[in-house]
């Protein structure tokens, strides 16, 4: 059985306004070490994501050896990233092997203009690393 995490356990709001930076950062860091995450994103609105780890990832995860991370569907803004341009979103750190990332959407910019924040790449894994998509 995975161990099952939503963003709300470390004070996200997903209220489309509030910056849950924090909240996910710090959720993911209380993660390291751990094998068989799932992570379910249910927010009431959208995740507001206004901050970054450093100037090339948003948010940094280390050790998760895999990890699910799961929206609710149907192509609804699941998280929308409102920092200045960056090169990665997840950027996965050490032995971190395999992330599924599904049934959610992240937008970069405010509202739907995809454009004002670029994202170069939503997940990074590095060359030795397997990314799922389903």
């Amino acid at each position: 059985m995975p161990i099952e995490v939503k963003p709300e356990d470390y004070g996200a709001v997903g209220d489309g306004s509030t910056n849950d930076w924090q909240a996910f950062q710090d959720m993911f860091d209380d993660l390291a070490g751990e094998n068989n995450v799932k992570v379910i994103l249910q927010p009431t609105e959208y995740y507001a994501i206004s901050s970054a780890y450093d100037a090339e990832k948003v948010f940094s995860i280390e050790n998760i050896s895999s990890m699910q991370i799961e929206g609710p569907g149907m192509g609804i803004k699941t998280i929308a990233y409102e920092g200045s341009s960056t090169t990665h979103f997840f950027f996965l750190n050490s032995s971190c092997d395999s992330i599924k990332f599904s049934e959610a959407k992240i937008c970069g910019g405010v509202g739907d203009d995809w454009t004002a924040f670029p994202i170069t790449n939503i997940i990074f894994l590095g060359d030795y690393k397997r990314f799922c998509t389903k």
